[in-house]
C-alpha cells in the first residue's frame, strides 16, 4: 500500500475515533465497518466516499485534502446511509437519482446533529423528515428525463441500435451527489439474496439497538 493509501485510512481510523466522542449514537453504529483507501471498488469508482453497507471507501487524494472536521462529517455521512439502510434498498431505482435521494435525507439529518453541511452538498429543508424513497419519488416526478434529441427508438432518428446515445436519465438537472451510496454485494461483487440483505439489515438494526444504549 502506497504512502497515501496508508496516511489516508490512518485519517480515517483518527475521524472514526473523533466522530464516535462527538457523536456517540451514530459514531458507535460506524464501528462495526470496515475501513479502505480506495480508488476503486469491485468496479466502482471512489472518487470521493462512498458505503456498501459493509465498508467506508474513501479516496485518498480527497481524503487527505479534507480538514480534521470535514474528515468526520464524511465519515458520518457515510454511516448514516448505513444507518439509514440505504445500500439495501435501492431494488431497481435509478442509481444516480437514488444516491441525491439518500443524500438529501442525510446531510438534514447531520444539520440536525449540529453539523455545518458544505455549500457544495445537496441540502433542501422542504425534504425535512423524508424518507428517502419519498425524497426519491419527488425527484423522479418533478425532475423527470429531458426529451431525447434522438427521438424515440424506432423512428428515423433514433432506432435504437447499438450507435444510439443511452435514454436519458432522471433528475439530470440536479447537483451530483457526494460519494456513493454502493449496493451491497457479496465480497467479489456479486449480488445478494434477500435473505442476505435481511440478514445484513438485521446486523445494523443491532448496531443501532446497542447505539441506543452509549447515548444519542
Amino acid at each position: 500500500m502506497s504512502d497515501n493509501f496508508s496516511e489516508a485510512l490512518d485519517a480515517l481510523r483518527t475521524a472514526r475515533v473523533k466522530a464516535l466522542l462527538r457523536q456517540p449514537f451514530i459514531g458507535t453504529i460506524g464501528l462495526r465497518l470496515k475501513l479502505k483507501a480506495v480508488e476503486y471498488n469491485n468496479g466502482n469508482e471512489i472518487d470521493t466516499a462512498a458505503t456498501d453497507g459493509k465498508y467506508i471507501f474513501v479516496n485518498p487524494k480527497f481524503y487527505l485534502a479534507c480538514d480534521s472536521l470535514l474528515r468526520i462529517l464524511v465519515f458520518l455521512h457515510e454511516v448514516c446511509h448505513v444507518m439509514l439502510l440505504h445500500p439495501f434498498r435501492r431494488k431497481g431505482r435509478d442509481h444516480r437519482l437514488y444516491n441525491i435521494a439518500c443524500d438529501y435525507a442525510v446531510n438534514l439529518l447531520l444539520e440536525d446533529a449540529g453539523f455545518k453541511i458544505p455549500g457544495d452538498w445537496l441540502l433542501d429543508h422542504k425534504f425535512k423528515g423524508w424518507s428517502s424513497e419519498r425524497i426519491y419519488s419527488y425527484l423522479e416526478v418533478n425532475h423527470p428525463p429531458e426529451n431525447d434529441p434522438h427521438g424515440p427508438a424506432g423512428d428515423e432518428e433514433g432506432d435504437g441500435g447499438p450507435g444510439d446515445e443511452p435514454s436519458p436519465e432522471p433528475g439530470a438537472d440536479l447537483p451530483d451527489p457526494h460519494g456513493k451510496v454502493l449496493d451491497a454485494t457479496g465480497d467479489e461483487g456479486d449480488a445478494l439474496s434477500e435473505k442476505e440483505l435481511k440478514e445484513l439489515e438485521g446486523k445494523v438494526v443491532e448496531d443501532i439497538a446497542q447505539a441506543n444504549m452509549v447515548g444519542k
